[in-house]
């Protein structure tokens, strides 16, 4: 699964995160930022699913693991430029 992470992935975890901070400029609560991400995580895995690119389980997983990355990415950021 990890071996299938591509240029295109980093892109999605990109736009993940860039959707998350949208939603936050206008008014999501920060509580809520992590479980946006995973949710369109896992919408973009069933896109993927749903066009024939990836199996479900390979999709679902892939899905998860962009949000993770996505809500990672920002919190660590967060914390590094506070500091």
């Amino acid at each position: 699964m990890i071996e299938n992470f591509t240029i295109s992935s980093a892109v999605l975890i990109a736009l993940i995160g860039g959707i998350v901070s949208a939603a936050k400029w206008a008014g999501l609560p920060s509580k809520y930022a992590g479980l946006l991400s995973i949710g369109i995580g896992l919408l973009l895995g069933g896109v993927a699913y749903m066009s024939g690119v990836e199996s479900a389980y390979n999709a679902i997983i892939s899905g998860a693991v962009m949000g993770l990355i996505a809500s990672g990415a920002y919190s660590g950021t967060k914390a590094f430029i506070t500091k």
